[in-house]
């Protein structure tokens, strides 16, 4: 759990657990002079997991306090970033083009052809005189 909230790799992670003694009174109280273990640990220990009957045991077992301290409850909440983040943003010349691109597919050809004739691009508009 630690080394997921702290965004460690396994190798930091470990590196973390020799010498930092909250991680190691986090794992149960441990020594400060509790000998560490390798790396690799941690793999096997997240593919037995994988592969147990309740992979999800931990999670459950977080949640379980999160409620008991009244951290979860029955109100859901929406992160919305992951939606601004899936949303492009749009100049409003874009939104324009945008706009008349719907226009000229929703009319029929020969309107369409009509307002296509009244349709410059930016760029081609001339500048204005200078005055």
């Amino acid at each position: 759990m630690l080394q997921r909230i702290e965004g460690l790799s396994d190798r930091e992670a470990v590196e973390r657990f020799a010498f930092d003694a909250r991680w190691k009174y986090a794992a149960g109280g441990l020594d400060f002079d509790y000998p560490g273990f390798v790396h690799t640990v941690l793999v096997d220990m997240r593919a037995r997991l994988a592969r147990s009957d309740r992979p999800n045991r931990i999670f459950d077992a977080v949640l379980e306090v999160a409620r008991a301290a009244g951290l979860a409850g029955r109100r859901r909440v929406l992160d919305s970033t992951p939606l601004y983040d899936a949303v492009a943003t749009m100049d409003t010349i874009t939104l324009v083009r945008s706009a008349i691109r719907g226009v000229l597919a929703a009319a029929d050809a020969e309107l369409a052809s009509a307002l296509r004739g009244l349709v410059t691009s930016v760029t081609t508009t001339p500048a204005p005189p200078n005055r």
